[in-house]
């Protein structure tokens, strides 16, 4: 198999091209980054079958001649409201089967739209896959499992811990701090009483958890509260919330 990592030596996509070297089965990873001199420099770190190649992701006809040498794209660049759709068009346009850990939940319906395009071409698209959303997804999907039924379910994660990575090819603006400010203004999309709505992001809720007792969390844009929905039709709420250690958390960014 052969991978191609874009955004792979940065913040994030570090971890990724790290998890995958161990792969026996992948015989070639190219770390592709706008700063091409790190990506260059993270794939010196690994054996022969790591490589670094410079890229703008925006620049569709490059792209597309990058990707048609491999046969997985790992898609970990940012933010996904500005990149993610197009770059996961590319990939299908590609016959590239892909991943990526797509945060934003207006990108994120798009792609789910476009299942069709990518059954049509034989291709595997997974979005979504990391932290949050990712293994929220899948800690959510264990508790439902355990349940008789459900009817609303809602994602959190600690605004706290929401820090740059030591290591990273950016040199700019932080692509999760765009992704931070864009769900926390303007508009954000949940489900409630079995239908999508907009409604203003960090409005406060207060929640029960069992054994923890009552906290504070705020609502947040992000591709949980939309994935749960469409794929479990039965569920009546879906939320994405943050919190942190300090109340005055939820307003740094």
């Amino acid at each position: 198999m052969r991978v191609l990592a874009l955004g792979g030596s940065g913040g994030m996509g570090r971890f990724s091209s790290f998890a995958i070297s161990s792969n026996p089965k992948i015989t070639k990873v190219t770390i592709a980054d706008l700063n091409e001199s790190s990506a260059i420099e993270y794939a010196s770190n690994f054996d022969e079958r790591f490589s670094g190649v410079g890229i703008d992701v925006s620049d569709k006809e490059k792209l597309e001649k990058l990707m048609q040498n491999h046969d997985i794209v790992l898609n970990t660049t940012g933010p996904f409201f500005k990149l993610g759709v197009s770059i996961l068009k590319s990939a299908i346009n590609c016959k590239c089967h892909y991943l990526d850990i797509c945060d934003d939940w207006e990108p994120t319906l798009e792609m789910l739209n476009l299942n069709d395009a990518a059954l049509k071409n034989d291709v595997t698209a997974i979005i979504g896959l990391g932290a949050s959303p990712g293994i929220s997804n899948l800690l959510g999907l264990k508790a439902m499992k355990e349940l008789d039924s459900v009817s609303s379910i809602i994602t959190g994660w600690d605004m706290s811990s929401a820090k740059p990575e030591d290591e990273s090819s950016q040199s700019g603006t932080n692509a999760a701090m765009e992704h931070g400010l864009q769900q926390v203004t303007g508009e954000i999309k949940i489900f409630k009483e079995k239908k999508f709505q907009n409604t203003k992001p960090l409005e406060k809720m207060s929640i029960n958890y069992p054994g923890r007792g009552n906290f504070n969390v705020y609502l947040f844009g992000h591709p949980e509260a939309i994935s749960f929905p469409h794929h479990y039709k039965n569920i009546k709420d879906s939320f994405n919330v943050c919190h942190g250690s300090k109340e005055s958390n939820i307003y740094i960014i």
